[in-house]
């Protein structure tokens, strides 16, 4: 039978206010409300989750330790997370992770590989702000597409599927579709 578990990764205190509070009260509600939310005693939501499911073997954290805002350089920002990580695996002598999951930089990228490790950088849950609008991460003209990523993991083996949804456009001739 098919199982589903969530895990809440915190985030930004722009977003989720000090300690990331509203992403664990969020977490602890849903966990109330039935939800299958990877818990650790009375910590619902985590600043780095570590975990192996399905036989294979996960890190998931906000923010990757490189980025790219270049369009074309997205995904070699991806495959350089999967080599830092990798590498401080290797050197800390524990076997790296399968899958390393990031967010932060409002973007859809991967996966990017080093060895036997892949970096994934999920897109936001929200389309962009005005903060992230005036910093100039975002085009005015361009809607960045919120989404996430599911992992099916089975067997030590997993496949990835992106969910990405399309806000509507600013742009004029974009509206006819």
């Amino acid at each position: 039978a098919l199982r589903h578990e969530w895990v809440f990764v915190r985030g930004t205190v722009a977003h989720s206010g000090p300690a990331s509070a509203a992403t664990e009260r969020y977490a602890r509600t849903l966990a109330g409300r039935g939800w299958n939310v990877r818990a650790d005693g009375d910590r619902f939501s985590w600043w780095v989750w570590t975990g192996e499911v399905g036989g294979v073997r996960i890190e998931a954290a906000h923010a990757p330790g490189t980025k790219s805002w270049v369009p074309h350089t997205k995904a070699a920002a991806a495959a350089r997370h999967a080599f830092y990580t990798w590498t401080e695996y290797m050197e800390d002598g524990i076997e790296p992770p399968d899958v390393v999951v990031r967010h932060h930089v409002h973007y859809k990228a991967g996966p990017g590989c080093h060895q036997e490790t892949c970096c994934f950088i999920v897109p936001a849950w929200q389309a962009a702000t005005a903060y992230v609008r005036n910093r100039g991460i975002v085009s005015a003209r361009m809607v960045r597409r919120p989404g996430g990523l599911m992992l099916l993991c089975e067997g030590g083996r997993y496949q990835y599927f992106w969910r990405t949804y399309r806000p509507p456009s600013g742009i004029a001739w974009a509206k006819k579709r």
